[in-house]
């Protein structure tokens, strides 16, 4: 609930009244798609990574780079290095959101404590495809992480979209 930065989770007994429809709407949403609970044999059969080393490669810094980089972080041992092809992080969430809407602006505190760790790194100016390649990341990293966003817009194929 903290994450949110528009207030826009609630608890069930703390629904407003003009969202009580959504209740029903979500259940029957579970009732239809029930959560798998077993465990993939892949997962079962995998040796598991001794502390320290697990190092992940996350491509990205906004929001969703960022999620993931402080579930990461969460986990003893594991080393986290953050790519940037921007000079700064935070992705929409320093460029998309308008600068009178501080409160909003104010999730990246959140990931204060991931910027600090010393077992996380951030690389700006970092371009994958020109500086580094895939590859390269896999030679130094366990996993590459992808939370990116569209390079360009999308065409609308209408009469006066431009």
């Amino acid at each position: 609930l903290e994450e949110c930065p528009v207030d826009a989770i609630y608890y069930d007994e703390d629904l407003p009244a003009d969202q009580e429809r959504f209740r029903e709407i979500n259940a029957g949403y579970f009732e239809r798609h029930q959560p798998q609970t077993h465990t993939p044999a892949a997962l079962v059969d995998r040796p598991t990574v001794k502390s320290g080393a697990l190092r992940v490669a996350v491509v990205g810094a906004g929001p969703a780079a960022c999620y993931a980089s402080a579930a990461l972080i969460g986990v003893d041992g594991v080393e986290v290095n953050l790519f940037e092809r921007l000079p700064t992080p935070f992705g929409l969430i320093r460029a998309g959101v308008a600068p009178d809407h501080q409160h909003t602006k104010s999730v990246v505190r959140i990931f204060e404590h991931v910027f600090s760790n010393k077992r996380f790194g951030c690389y700006l100016n970092v371009e994958i495809g020109s500086d580094l390649t895939h590859d390269e990341l896999l030679a130094h990293h366990h996993a590459v992480i992808y939370a990116v966003g569209a390079a360009r817009g999308r065409e609308l194929d209408i009469p006066g979209n431009e």
